[in-house]
């Protein structure tokens, strides 16, 4: 009784989740887990906001609409509108949502039949010259104006190519590939103009490799007239200059230039990339990488090494025979990739990442990811996404934050957990003795379960309830019953607990939030004897 007691502090979460390295050995200020949780002024973790469908939850976008398979905002003067590629009944639709109102594009009189050639295909869409080009990579593409649709064109030398499954607008022209017939091969139109006959696969086509048999799986546009050229086993570099692109002739020699930038890795999936800043991050085969400028070498840039090493262990879980579906987005400071963990075949698992901080926020679950978008109605940007269950859903993260409706994804609430790093106590040898843990949070509604692990092993739980000023009102068998919209303080003793090395907490719930301000733990360490 007569040992000192110490503290260990976890004073902020900023640091976000670590899960690869041990959990005695990550920062102080960083997680071995965290679950819908991110990270946020005042470095506090918070239940992340749900997500309801668009225009309203409580209705499909259109009757018997079982998957949504694509998203494209489309803006031009006269129309703002969301497309949407839907299975509606086993017959693929496009839906436009415009004025807060969805509508059937398939009803419009120059819809032309036959399209997309599948309910579930994931079409390829890219806006330029006010018009959206759409592909479904097997007939002509089509061009929809926000009032009427126009086809490519049959197949020849002068039009779209026919295939084509990867779309991107860049330097003033429509770019092509992922034509089956020519994995590796590029198409790019005439400068502003890619209608039927705008197109030249004689000058205006290239192939990225040499016949390398290693196909292309994304065209992601950076700056400065430079492209990424993701392909499955190496990334490139294209450079191009659209004031040198006077004459079709000269396209080839003066106006392309193609590097490679790293060989043995590449792109996983057609849409598992976003631009974030300067940067273009897409998901290897070996986790998230970055290609990025070179600080100093103007013009130049590198493949960096993975950044996802905080989530490793995730990053093995996800299911390689489904990487083609993971889709991935840039939204206010966060970075999200949609992922198939273990054996699932559509993606089940978000993962953040925080790029103001360059933190991982671990995990996000019960977001079905097909597609994802960022709408500017009314120039506001917001987040959406479709699901496997026929929803096009946007995030919730600028409704009232202490609004219990603002943590529910359509109605139904989702689990929320924080596990700490492991406490020593700075005493890595000796054993423990456990005194007290003290929570923090600012505001919650939610029934907690708070556990201490001793050595991993879950040694103490406490239950009891709060009311809004923060005081114990007693103890029951249930979690703790967090509802306090003002900060609050959790205290509890852990006097009489076996002792032990390393300890940490965990907070969760099954449904409801809270945020989590700071833990701090207590204990008296036991001195060393002498062998007598």
């Amino acid at each position: 009784m007569d040992d000192e007691v110490v503290f260990e502090f976890q004073q902020d979460f900023s640091g976000g989740e670590d899960s690869f390295r041990s959990p005695t050995l990550i920062e102080p200020n960083q997680c071995q887990h965290l679950l819908n949780m991110m990270v946020r002024d005042n470095y506090e973790a918070r239940t992340r906001p749900g997500a309801d469908a668009i225009p309203t939850a409580a209705t499909l976008p259109i009757a018997n609409a079982t998957a949504v398979y694509a998203l494209r905002y489309f803006q031009i003067p006269a129309h703002s509108q969301l497309v949407a590629a839907v299975n509606v009944g086993g017959t693929g639709h496009l839906l436009s949502l415009e004025a807060n109102v969805w509508s059937d594009l398939n009803l419009v009189g120059s819809y032309p039949a036959g399209f997309p050639n599948s309910p579930d295909t994931r079409l390829a869409m890219a806006q330029g010259i006010d018009t959206l080009l759409i592909s479904d990579g097997v007939g002509q593409g089509v061009i929809w104006d926000g009032a009427a649709f126009t086809q490519t064109g049959a197949a020849n030398n002068a039009n779209f190519p026919i295939g084509a499954t990867i779309l991107a607008w860049f330097g003033g022209c429509m770019w092509a590939s992922g034509v089956a017939s020519q994995p590796d091969g590029i198409w790019a139109s005439k400068s502003l103009a890619f209608s039927a006959g705008n197109w030249d696969a004689t000058l205006r086509q290239f192939r990225v490799g040499g016949g390398d048999g290693d196909p292309i799986v994304a065209l992601a546009p950076m700056q400065e007239n430079t492209m990424a050229i993701l392909k499955r086993n190496s990334v490139w570099q294209l450079s191009y200059s659209p004031e040198k692109d006077a004459a079709a002739a000269t396209f080839l020699t003066a106006n392309i230039a193609r590097q490679a930038l790293s060989y043995g890795i590449g792109c996983v999936g057609r849409d598992a990339w976003c631009a974030y800043g300067n940067d273009i991050l897409f998901m290897a085969q070996d986790g998230v990488r970055s290609v990025q400028r070179m600080q100093a070498a103007a013009g130049q840039w590198q493949l960096i090494p993975p950044i996802s090493q905080p989530i490793q262990p995730i990053i093995k879980r996800i299911n390689q025979a489904a990487w083609d579906k993971i889709v991935a987005i840039k939204y206010q400071e966060f970075a999200m990739f949609f992922v198939p963990l273990d054996n699932s075949l559509t993606n089940n698992y978000c993962l953040v990442y925080n790029g103001q901080l360059q933190k991982w926020m671990g995990a996000w679950t019960n977001w079905k990811a097909n597609c994802v978008e960022l709408t500017r109605f009314s120039g506001l940007q917001r987040f959406v996404f479709g699901d496997t269950s026929g929803y096009v859903n946007q995030w919730k993260d600028l409704n009232s934050n202490t609004d219990d409706a603002t943590y529910q994804d359509n109605g139904i609430g989702y689990p929320s957990q924080v596990s700490t790093r492991s406490f020593q106590f700075n005493e890595p040898i000796v054993s423990k003795n456990a005194w007290n843990a003290v929570m923090r949070f600012t505001s919650g509604n939610a029934a907690l379960s708070l556990g201490w692990y001793a050595d991993s092993a879950l040694a103490k739980t406490w239950n009891g309830t709060f009311n809004p000023t923060g005081d114990i009102l007693g103890v029951g068998t249930l979690p703790f019953l967090l509802a306090s919209t003002s900060p609050i303080k959790v205290t509890k003793g852990l006097r009489g607990l076996a002792a032990f090395s390393e300890a940490y907490v965990s907070i969760q719930c099954n449904s409801g939030w809270f945020w989590l301000r700071n833990v701090t733990v207590s204990a008296q360490v036991n001195p060393l004897k002498e062998a007598s």
